[in-house]
């Protein structure tokens, strides 16, 4: 792969099979406006954890591109989820206080 952005193999191997969009969108199930993000780079408009990384394995692999390595390469750009405990405590107006410092003990 070289230097070639992963977001820019994908956007390659798409143009160079003639697909426009709108045909990889019915091809591979995902939703237009998320290959245009993918397309663009802009991994951080796409809906966090598992939809992200389903976006990204079913663009791959509509191009019949390598899915595992698509993952492992675009994993540190995708959205991460937010912890559900943390999640839940947010939306039920519980303040996450930051984790204390360990208290170290004498020996």
């Amino acid at each position: 792969m070289g230097d070639e952005l992963i977001h820019e193999r994908l956007r390659l191997a798409r143009m160079s099979r003639g697909l426009t969009i709108e045909s990889m969108a019915q091809r591979s199930g995902v939703r237009a406006e998320w290959l245009r993000a993918i397309d663009a780079g802009r991994f951080t408009d796409l809906p966090a954890g598992i939809y992200a990384r389903s976006a990204m394995r079913a663009y791959a692999a509509a191009l019949n591109l390598n899915v595992n390595e698509i993952l492992r390469l675009s994993a540190p750009f995708l959205p991460s989820v937010e912890d559900p405990i943390d999640a839940m405590r947010r939306l039920n107006g519980i303040t996450v206080s930051a984790p204390s410092q360990p208290v170290e003990r004498p020996s």
